[in-house]
């Protein structure tokens, strides 16, 4: 799983006062821009598929960065990575308790290689105009398909219901998240939207998650009070 936040453009959409309208109407602009790869659309979560190209390109680079952090670089094809991973994921030194796989000057080139890749990948969309900038580094995540009570119980678990503003993301960005190895049911992300400010769902939330099977790349905005929230499984 790997996510980066789009800082939007305020000129246009006046995100600084973080209001809903302006979010529904940034996102709505989005939907007209790839209304031909749109698999699930919410006022403020979209989900979009990707070309084949770009996602193996993505997936391609991804793996490369993962391999490096391990020191295995022969570990092909996937199924040969994922089943290494699965008795080994404790051997690497960069990983946090969340699994973010932090950047390291050892693993540079192919950090670098990804952000390229995905780079081309939203220069590709055709939404510049939408778009102030983009924020680095990217989150490279890797999660087990098993809870972790130990790790769940961390205050700031990503397993919980949580908004990306507690680690400082700003209201004016929007999260993408794009799942890219493995059991996307078990280890994806849940989103769940936020009513009144309240900072939780009432019993008639709306919820979503991403499936493996098509491919697409969900994006939400982090802001606590008219968005989505969410949280990461398999832990």
């Amino acid at each position: 799983m790997g996510w980066f936040g789009i800082r939007l453009m305020e000129e246009k959409y006046a995100m600084t006062n973080t209001s809903k309208q302006s979010r529904v109407s940034w996102f709505r602009e989005l939907k007209r821009i790839q209304s031909g790869a749109i698999l699930h659309a919410f006022d403020l979560l979209v989900e979009i598929r990707m070309s084949q190209a770009a996602r193996e390109e993505i997936k391609s680079a991804t793996t490369r960065y993962i391999q490096a952090c391990l020191g295995e670089p022969d570990l092909r094809p996937d199924s040969t990575l994922l089943a290494f991973l699965e008795t080994n994921i404790d051997e690497f030194a960069n990983r946090t308790p969340n699994g973010i796989l932090m950047p390291k000057h050892e693993f540079e080139d192919e950090f670098s290689q990804l952000h390229k890749a995905v780079a081309s990948y939203v220069r590709g969309l055709g939404i510049d105009n939408l778009i102030c900038n983009i924020s680095c580094p990217i989150v490279v995540r890797l999660v087990e398909g098993t809870s972790d009570p130990s790790v769940e119980a961390r205050q700031y678990s990503s397993s919980k219901i949580h908004l990306d503003a507690w680690v400082g993301e700003p209201g004016d960005e929007v999260i993408v998240s794009m799942p890219m190895l493995g059991d996307i049911e078990r280890t994806g992300v849940a989103w769940v939207r936020i009513f009144h400010g309240r900072g939780s769902s009432p019993p008639h939330g709306e919820t979503g998650r991403r499936s493996q099977s098509d491919g697409g790349v969900p994006t939400s905005p982090p802001d606590h009070r008219s968005g989505a929230a969410g949280s990461r499984r398999g832990y």
